[in-house]
């Protein structure tokens, strides 16, 4: 089987293999007491203008207790409709804070003031949940990107009413590879309180970060209650210490953008026009049921709206062009 399904289905960067071996050396102190984690976090601080970083094993768990610091249980959290904590971390959040997560209809899977400002008409109303954050996917799951401007217009909004801004970056590489600038410039620099930083769908073994722009006590509570708190936390750092401390992230998301650029253009010469912009590593397009059927007996992808025959192809930093090739020729045979 080849695989277009997610990024995540990827092998480990053989690099990030030779960290987590040099780390694998000797007695280290446990639970992030040690000298990998102690650096890791400060690199991910000088990268970003954060104030602090953490290390977990999940992008949910990133999400969920990146915002459980600052939620009280009648809380809601905005987002758009198909944002991930809201379809696919299982009701996560709900569990962990007993706030509410309070999906938006968005046109492109993206939040913009006009959306968001309705729903704070329940602020102050003892009857209903109260909004306290705004969350974001950059790039969304659909692939389409914040522009600088959306973010700090969405931040800027968000604290003149009182709300904070989590990013949801799970894919944070692929964006801002795509936009060609810097982690600081799509955090601390348009006003980001959040941002849980992915690795594990660009790369890593395994592990992501939860980065704060915004000073918590409580967060150390909220990792070991929530079972995220890792014995051997050097294992992660070390992976984000070859990944960040380099330019391997912005290699690795640079390749899987590129590839997913090919695959549009192949499919297009067929006369198969991608469903929404191709932004970042992630290819959405229209297959009936007959040819799809016959590409998933060889290729694993999802398909993402049943009712619209779309599915999603996910590029990864293994993507070659010989694969994207062969599924171009697959695919050929399939709708004769």
């Amino acid at each position: 089987m080849f695989g277009f399904a997610s990024d995540n289905t990827a092998p480990v960067h053989p690099r990030i293999f030779e960290a987590m071996q040099k780390a694998n050396m000797g007695y280290y102190p446990s639970y992030g007491e040690d000298l990998l984690t102690e650096r890791a976090v400060r690199l991910l601080c000088k990268l970003t203008g954060a104030k602090n970083a953490f290390f977990v094993h999940t992008g949910t768990s990133a999400n969920i207790l990146g915002m459980a610091p600052f939620l009280r249980p009648y809380n809601s959290v905005l987002c758009s409709h198909i944002a991930h904590i809201n379809t696919h971390e299982c009701g996560a959040l709900q569990r962990a804070t007993g706030a509410r997560v309070l999906p938006i209809l968005t046109k492109d899977g993206k939040l913009r003031t006009e959306d968001i400002r309705p729903q704070l008409n329940a602020t102050g109303n003892y009857h209903e949940s109260q909004p306290a954050i705004i969350s974001i996917t950059q790039p969304t799951e659909i692939g389409t990107l914040y522009s600088l401007a959306e973010i700090k217009e969405l931040a800027d909004f968000a604290h003149k009413h009182g709300l904070l801004l989590h990013m949801d970056g799970a894919r944070f590489s692929q964006a801002a590879a795509a936009l060609g600038i810097n982690p600081e410039d799509m955090t601390s620099q348009q006003g980001v309180d959040i941002l849980s930083l992915g690795g594990a769908k660009n790369g890593l073994m395994y592990g992501e970060a939860i980065v704060f722009f915004k000073h918590t006590d409580e967060i150390r509570y909220h990792i070991k209650q929530g079972m995220q708190l890792a014995s051997k936390m050097r294992y992660i750092a070390a992976q984000f210490l070859e990944l960040y401390g380099t330019d391997l992230w912005l290699e690795l998301a640079g390749k899987a953008n590129k590839m997913a650029k090919i695959l549009e253009k192949g499919l297009d010469a067929r006369g198969i026009k991608a469903a929404y912009p191709v932004e970042t590593n992630a290819v959405f397009v229209p297959l009936n049921p007959a040819t799809r059927e016959k590409l998933l007996k060889k290729y694993m992808f999802y398909v993402w709206e049943e009712e619209k025959d779309i599915c999603r192809l996910m590029c990864s930093y293994h993507t070659e062009e010989k694969e994207i090739e062969d599924f171009l020729a697959a695919l050929d045979e399939a709708m004769c």
